[in-house]
């Protein structure tokens, strides 16, 4: 992002109500450096703020992610500084480590067949459970200042639990497909035109 030199006027444009950083693994992939990485992401926080000053702001961290066989503990490292800085910042901050299982829990995602054999990457139906478990937090938050026009607007739109009680994979998946199901708008029924039946005609006697 700070190497785009077309992001300000471009953001300038568009003047955005809100702006969704979600930070994948490749930046402790393969090596964290805590320091670098905190620089780098105030950095670009405020060069967003910057090119976008009337737009809320919000962070979202990559989920648990393996490294051919071992775990990236890196991640939960990230996502707890991801989580400081955000707010510091005066920004909104998603959870995304912690609702998708915290630690280990790539092994699950990968069991239900939503994440693919790298560990790494979801699969097409694990990134839908992903942006629907997204949606639906942040219209939590969203109904949560409608209700309370006077309260705080939520800084935090991961869960209010620790990571080890978050629902599985499997059962998040369900859950957001039952949602779905409800929320589906219901088919009309199909009218059938009655038939009536008539009496034949009488045959022509030759």
């Amino acid at each position: 992002i700070l190497r785009q030199g077309l992001m300000p006027a471009q953001l300038g444009d568009l003047a955005p109500d809100l702006i969704v950083l979600d930070i994948s693994g490749n930046d402790f992939y393969l090596a964290y450096n805590p320091y670098q990485f905190e620089a780098q992401l105030r950095a670009t926080l405020g060069a967003l703020r910057a090119a976008a000053p009337r737009a809320a702001i919000l962070v979202s961290c990559s989920q648990d992610i393996y490294r051919r066989y071992a775990n990236v503990g890196a991640a939960q490292l990230a996502a707890v500084l991801m989580r400081r800085v955000a707010l510091q910042s005066g920004c909104l901050f998603y959870d995304w480590y912690a609702v998708a299982g915290g630690r280990y829990s790539m092994l699950e995602w990968r069991a239900a067949g939503l994440a693919k054999r790298d560990r790494v990457h979801l699969t097409a139906e694990g990134y839908q459970v992903k942006g629907e478990a997204f949606a639906n937090a942040l219209l939590a938050s969203y109904y949560h200042a409608l209700a309370q026009p006077a309260a705080p607007l939520l800084d935090n739109l991961g869960p209010a639990y620790d990571s080890t009680n978050a629902p599985s994979p499997a059962l998040l998946a369900a859950a957001l497909a039952l949602q779905r199901a409800a929320l589906a708008p219901k088919a009309a029924p199909v009218v059938r035109p009655k038939v009536v039946p008539t009496a034949a005609a009488p045959r022509r006697l030759y």
